[in-house]
């Protein structure tokens, strides 16, 4: 249904949806107004609480965009896509043989981004599945109909994506949630404060001899701007914990170039270093 209404319509849904998320006592308001102040410290309160308030706001505009973006013709979100800057870093990579991984965080409308680059290069994205398998339908026909593929978050889909990279391809991976139990990772600093952060994206560069480039996508008035960022050479250390830290503070670089729109609702340091005190649940010690 948010599909079919005009872009200023859906994203004035969002708005009012972030400023209630705002004004009522939620579990996403906590959990950004503790990142927040954890990213942040040195800020004044009331910068801090606006940022909360204009991160629920955004949060909600992207839920609101996504209708439109998985439902409506490619041709509508490339359409509204008003400029598009650094694209040079992925063309050059891919004319030099290399393939591209595109860092994307959860920083703007990463599904147009995707399609951006679905439009301009061959891909091949890791993908796991949602729980609902109508959501499951859903996303996997959007993501594909560009002819774009898709490989599983398993050791195959790993397998298969290094094969791409390879064959110049270019990939995109959301670099900034914790990685599952099992799957690696280290703690290393997001904004002054260790988060558990994978490993995946500096292993698939050196084993497909690619390229890193920062990608994410910004809403403006009317649309959204591309735009393509280099990543920390740091991030081909073969010390991962190195190249994780790199790969963080390139990240931190992008969403500083747009704060209010980065996913501050996601719980980014749930998993805590043994003896630590959980963020988001006070008194509780991680063993």
């Amino acid at each position: 249904m948010l599909g079919r209404l005009p872009l200023p319509v859906m994203r004035g849904i969002g708005r009012v949806t972030g400023w209630l998320l705002w004004i009522l006592p939620n579990d996403m308001r906590r959990v950004t107004r503790i990142n927040i102040e954890t990213c942040f410290p040195d800020h004044p309160r009331s910068w801090q609480r606006q940022l909360v308030r204009r991160s629920l706001q955004e949060t909600a505009i992207t839920a609101c965009e996504m209708g439109a973006v998985w439902t409506r013709p490619v041709e509508d979100a490339l359409q509204r896509i008003h400029r598009v800057e650094g694209v040079e870093l992925v063309e050059n990579a891919l004319n030099d043989g290399h393939g591209v991984i595109v860092l994307a965080p959860h920083l703007g409308n990463w599904e147009v981004l995707g399609i951006y680059l679905a439009s301009r290069f061959p891909i091949t994205n890791l993908y796991q599945p949602p729980a609902q398998p109508a959501m499951d339908t859903l996303i996997y026909k959007a993501r594909t109909r560009q002819g774009s593929k898709l490989a599983p978050t398993t050791r195959r889909g790993v397998i298969q994506i290094v094969k791409a990279l390879r064959n110049g391809e270019v990939t995109g991976i959301l670099p900034d949630q914790e990685p599952d139990r099992g799957s690696g990772g280290e703690f290393v600093p997001f904004f002054g404060r260790k988060a558990l952060t994978g490993t995946i994206i500096p292993k698939l560069a050196r084993e497909g001899n690619a390229v890193a480039v920062g990608g994410f996508c910004l809403r403006e008035a009317g649309g959204y701007r591309v735009i393509f960022r280099p990543v920390h050479e740091g991030i081909r250390s073969e010390d991962l914990k190195t190249a994780a830290a790199c790969m963080n503070r390139s990240i931190e670089h992008y969403i500083l170039e747009c704060p209010e729109q980065y996913q501050w609702e996601y719980k980014r340091f749930k998993r805590r270093p043994k003896g630590e005190e959980s963020l988001y649940n006070p008194g509780r010690i991680h063993r």
